[in-house]
């Protein structure tokens, strides 16, 4: 009897010590995705449609120096395996620009010289991703150009001074569209000072008024309510655990990485260690 007690005994302790080891095990670990990785890669309009208040000249990036400089850096991108790719288009044009992509990545579409195809769809083939995102949105009317117009007919000497001063900012783009490489270009519309320079020519005239009326704050407002639009479209792609590479015209990089760099459920991937 005394012999079935201690088995007895030990089998209830090693019951015990097996429930209390259970309790302190922990839990299978969930599954904790990084924030989302965003790339801002700033650019000028590789084709410009001439659109911009600035018209500037352009570098032929379809020489043989630029194309030799876009397919190193492109494959260097790839190699870093973004998940998504995010180009300056409307997604209007969607399904077109994806058929030009599948063809070229079959063999059967030659890249014009914009930057959706010469960056996009070479980074995109590179990290060997199926698609192109468009995230642009036009929908909104840049009123900027009605403030400038005011000024040629209520303020004549500033509207000079307007004047001369974008002649000297077009004078100084085409002489670094002129003489610089696709590289310097690039490296250019990626620096901190050259988006204040950029954004620069919006604050330049935010003072304007017309009577009550803040003709100048409210066409500025009408340009980063465009910009906010397109920051939203990147978020909804930039979602935990992924790696975006978003190019855009300078214009608006500079002020989507004041977003991007306000945003805490994003990190900043930086562009210029690649350039």
């Amino acid at each position: 009897m005394k012999k079935i007690t201690a088995n007895l005994s030990i089998l209830i302790a090693l019951a015990i010590s097996s429930s209390i080891s259970a309790q302190e095990s922990p839990e299978e670990p969930l599954e904790v995705k990084m924030p989302a990785k965003v790339m801002m890669f700033g650019v000028f309009h590789f084709s410009n449609p001439g659109l911009d208040l600035i018209k500037s000249s352009q570098i032929n990036v379809l020489n043989n120096e630029s194309q030799r400089y876009l397919k190193t850096l492109t494959s260097e991108l790839g190699k870093q395996k973004p998940t998504h790719l995010l180009a300056e288009c409307e997604p209007s044009e969607q399904d077109l620009i994806n058929v030009k992509y599948k063809n070229y990545i079959d063999g059967k579409h030659e890249l014009s010289s914009n930057e959706t195809e010469q960056l996009g769809f070479r980074i995109a083939k590179a990290a060997e991703l199926p698609n192109i995102i468009c995230y642009d949105d036009q929908q909104i009317h840049n009123r900027q150009w009605t403030t400038r117009a005011y000024i040629e007919a209520a303020d004549p000497d500033r509207y000079k001074e307007h004047t001369k001063f974008l002649k000297e900012y077009k004078k100084n783009t085409d002489e670094e569209q002129k003489y610089l490489s696709l590289r310097e270009l690039l490296k250019l519309t990626n620096d901190v000072e050259y988006d204040k320079k950029n954004m620069n020519l919006s604050i330049r005239i935010n003072d304007i008024k017309a009577g009550n009326i803040y003709l100048g704050a409210e066409g500025n407002s009408s340009w980063w309510h465009r910009n906010f639009r397109m920051y939203a479209n990147i978020q909804k792609v930039a979602q935990p655990g992924t790696k975006v590479i978003v190019i855009g015209g300078q214009g608006h990089t500079a002020i989507m990485k004041i977003l991007l760099n306000s945003d805490l459920q994003r990190k900043i991937w930086d562009v210029n260690g690649y350039l």
